[in-house]
């Protein structure tokens, strides 16, 4: 059942004493994009190697992106092995292991009018996401920078008026240049304030998401709904986005690509996305202490 946004707030920092290296890990979450994938978008036979043995012991892995479900999909789930949770667009689509939606959450209608007046009067390339959809006015090279990432294929689908009355979103992205974003951003705090929290997840890219989103509090959400804690939980991430996971986290891993925002909130650091960081991390932190041979 799909059910609507509902002022969930930002996950609250887990206190210090919680920041504990010795935590026995039972679940794992994976941001994809910088984290689980390389750069090149590929899952290396390693990092299937880490999370097979880690699943075998009774470690569940559930993803937790930003992304849509898209074409993505499909070189990940064939290759992890049982059934996964997934935390789609930072915790605002949400689906069990079965592949049920439990939750979804959607942008006000006002306030999606009031985001596509803004892009108009900026001159910026706007996307909305719409469940397993990303719907835009017109293509450009901004918006297709999306399907590098196996996000679902920009549709144009021309003015924005019918497409908010009749289709819901859960998110925007402003995208243009890096430089262009970062001069955005401030314009976009002052114009909105608490009506929205703003991240960034792939640089040029800033997402817009209902007012107390985060991908922290999308696996808060996921946590109660398998009946489980965060005592025990790792997460592993590289962006902004990740924050709020890491703080709720017992152990936040970034990967050593990590931006600083998130360097700052984390408890270990590995080796990048392109150096097999997952892995490094399911290693060292799972199958060694259990004395599992990789």
């Amino acid at each position: 059942m799909s059910l609507k946004h509902s002022g969930v707030t930002n996950t609250p920092t887990k206190p210090a004493d919680k920041r504990a290296k010795n935590v026995k890990i039972d679940i794992v979450t994976t941001d994809v994009d910088g984290t689980l994938m390389s750069s090149d978008q590929r899952l290396t036979d390693r990092t299937v190697r880490a999370i097979e043995l880690a699943h075998g012991a009774g470690v569940q892995v559930i993803l937790a992106t930003g992304k849509a479900p898209g074409p993505w999909l499909q070189k990940v789930l064939h290759r992890l092995p049982g059934k996964t949770p997934k935390i789609y667009q930072q915790g605002l689509l949400m689906y069990d292991e079965d592949d049920n939606e439990i939750y979804r959450g959607d942008l006000d209608k006002q306030l999606c009018r009031d985001i596509v007046a803004f892009a108009e009067k900026y001159n910026v390339t706007l996307s909305g996401y719409s469940i397993d959809r990303v719907l835009c006015i017109k293509t450009n090279e901004q918006t297709d920078r999306l399907i590098f990432y196996g996000e679902p294929t920009p549709e144009t689908m021309g003015p924005w008026g019918p497409v908010i009355d009749t289709l819901p979103i859960q998110k925007f992205l402003l995208m243009d240049s890096l430089e262009r974003i970062d001069e955005i951003r401030p314009l976009v705090e002052k114009e909105f304030g608490e009506r929205v929290h703003l991240t960034v997840a792939i640089k040029g890219m800033l997402e817009i998401l209902p007012h107390g989103a985060s991908k922290g509090a999308g696996v808060a959400r996921m946590l109660k709904n398998i009946g489980a804690s965060a005592d025990g939980l790792m997460a592993l991430g590289d962006g902004e986005n990740d924050v709020q996971m890491f703080e709720l986290a017992a152990l936040g891993v970034a990967m050593g690509n990590a931006v600083p925002e998130l360097l700052a909130v984390a408890d270990e650091c590995v080796s990048s996305n392109d150096d097999e960081g997952v892995a490094e991390a399911m290693e060292r932190f799972i199958l060694q202490p259990r004395g599992i041979q990789c």
